[in-house]
């Protein structure tokens, strides 16, 4: 179990005061221990927020909030039992104050998003045919106007309606990115050998994002988190939680 010594340790090495031979056995904990990895992601977290200004009020709101929904998650008849440290709430509100001022609430889906993106690669493989050939060479090249427009949602080949869901994404055509996405899982729904599973998992993540569908990003999000042997499952700290809780909190 976590003790308070951990925050004066974790606060040093965030201020470049350990050594080398303490920063790298103080590392290895951390990578072996996910509650040391999540409160060390706290306590980087808290440190950029306490440089925004809020209200303690609101900030309280948010964590109670977050608060009753982690436990309302729960399975029923688990008691759920939270990181016995009264800094804890201290730092979850502190965390949170940058998100009520309105220059922090305004850019944060831009900035969540920005960390988030990553470019699709296309793996090296066996194309099926010569429209898939085509396609592939229209997507690496970036023409994403060639890859959209003929394609089909009733397109049955997962691989060609995947690259022009993709497409979709990075022309910004949220609406369609998120049209082929879903119509991507239905067909993996029904079929027994699952394609771009977790990857349409995430570009829906980020497309719930730019939509500003904040309520539908952070079931996603939830979704991959919860799935350990998800590919990017290790991609949302618990600051990114909070950050997407607080943006469907607080949508207009």
């Amino acid at each position: 179990m976590l003790d308070d010594k951990y925050i004066a340790l974790l606060d040093d090495y965030l201020d470049g005061n350990l050594n080398q031979e303490e920063a790298d056995k103080l590392l290895s904990e951390i990578n072996s221990n996910p509650d040391l990895k999540e409160l060390l992601d706290i306590l980087a977290f808290s440190r950029e927020s306490i440089r925004m200004s809020g209200h303690k009020e609101t900030v309280n709101k948010i964590y109670r909030e977050f608060e009753k929904k982690q436990s309302n998650q729960s399975p029923k008849g688990k008691v759920v039992k939270f990181k016995p440290f009264g800094w804890v709430i201290g730092i979850a509100a502190t965390m949170t104050l940058l998100l009520v001022g309105n220059y922090w609430v305004q850019n944060l889906p831009d900035s969540l998003y920005q960390e988030k993106y990553i470019t699709y690669e296309i793996p090296t493989m066996r194309s099926d045919g010569d429209e898939e050939k085509i396609l592939e060479t229209h997507f690496k090249n970036k023409s994403w106007d060639s890859v959209t427009k003929g394609v089909s949602i009733e397109e049955p080949d997962r691989k060609i309606l995947f690259l022009a869901a993709v497409s979709y994404f990075e022309l910004g055509d949220d609406t369609n990115a998120i049209l082929y996405l879903n119509k991507l899982k239905e067909i993996n729904a029904d079929s027994q050998e699952k394609l771009f599973e977790d990857e349409i998992d995430y570009y829906l993540f980020l497309s719930y994002l730019k939509s500003e569908n904040y309520e539908a990003a952070k079931s996603t999000m939830a979704q991959i988190v919860s799935n350990p042997k998800h590919t990017y499952h290790g991609s949302f700290g618990i600051d990114d939680r909070i950050k997407i809780f607080a943006l469907d909190l607080f949508k207009p």
